[in-house]
């Protein structure tokens, strides 16, 4: 090998072990601002609540508001022929949620950036849209949970979960919205699950 492409070849090493650091110190960060910490993992056990949807393997999943992706990778998993849409207006935090599907050799998964007031899905698109404490933040809920509806394919669901002082809020909304609730139970001490079926999206 020439001086030259040996000089290249040290270089492209050099990159790819800052371009490693890098992403595992914002990993890190992540961790450490709670996202992806071990004790979200614990209370909210997304392994068991992706169960408890009944999920078809081809199923399209939206994951609204994804963040880092604590549970697109579960959602994905249960989907192996179908596909994950992961939305946030966070572009690094989709990144993130990238390089870790990647890592665990997730070939299903899309990261879409959003606006804030808008799913950025098209019509009969997905069969199920989760929103993990995301409704909260949403500039107006029902607006919102409408437009996510249209999305929806025939008797496709939304499934809210967040914290139960948000519980009333989020079901008057889904309401509102069009949605027939059809669950909706604690989750612990701390959270709720509420899912709503769109009976008439036959659009």
């Amino acid at each position: 090998m020439s001086s030259a492409r040996r000089r290249l070849a040290v270089a492209a090493r050099r990159c790819h072990v800052v371009l490693a650091a890098t992403a595992l110190a914002h990993g890190a960060a992540l961790a450490d601002a709670g996202l992806l910490s071990p004790a979200r993992w614990r209370a909210l056990d997304p392994p068991h609540l992706v169960a408890r949807l009944g999920l078809h393997p081809t199923d399209v999943v939206a994951d609204v508001g994804a963040g880092p992706g604590l549970f697109t990778l579960p959602l994905a998993r249960a989907v192996p022929r179908g596909r994950v849409i992961a939305t946030d207006v966070r572009a690094d935090f989709l990144d993130e949620t990238a390089r870790r599907a990647a890592a665990a050799r997730l070939g299903n998964v899309e990261t879409r950036v959003v606006a804030p007031d808008r799913p950025g899905l098209g019509p009969r698109s997905i069969d199920l849209a989760w929103l993990c404490q995301v409704d909260a933040f949403l500039p107006d809920r029902v607006a919102y949970l409408r437009a996510l509806a249209m999305a929806l394919r025939p008797r496709g669901r939304v499934v809210i979960v967040n914290f139960r002082r948000d519980h009333d809020a989020a079901r008057r909304a889904l309401v509102a919205a069009g949605l027939r609730i059809i669950d909706d139970a604690p989750l612990g001490d701390l959270y709720f699950v509420l899912v709503g079926r769109c009976d008439s999206c036959r659009r």
